[in-house]
């Protein structure tokens, strides 16, 4: 999430989240290194605090702009990120092509 609010990133999901999150804003601003509204509680849990209550706020996590991406993966692809799929979660993508066995 840091990434869809950093303005250097060149996302156009800048709005999703800036108004919302506790500390999004700022980090958008470069008033902070990070967004004081987000917390990895462990390694599967992510905390999200907002400013008010804002019922469709699940709605805009499954935007692309929600999803929680490998910071790793960000930083080691640049600008090539958009074209290297990674994610989260139990499943995984298989290339090549399909064969009948």
């Amino acid at each position: 999430m840091e990434r869809v609010n950093n303005p250097k990133s060149k996302t156009r999901g800048l709005w999703v989240f800036r108004d919302k999150i506790k500390g999004a804003k700022e980090f958008s601003e470069g008033k902070a290194n990070d967004i004081t509204g987000i917390k990895a509680i462990n390694d599967t849990t992510l905390s999200i605090e907002l400013y008010n209550a804002f019922s469709p706020f699940l709605s805009l996590l499954t935007m692309t702009y929600g999803f929680v991406y490998p910071k790793e993966a960000v930083e080691f692809y640049a600008e090539s990120f958009p074209f290297h799929p990674v994610g989260t979660g139990p499943f995984s993508l298989i290339t090549g092509a399909l064969t009948e066995n």
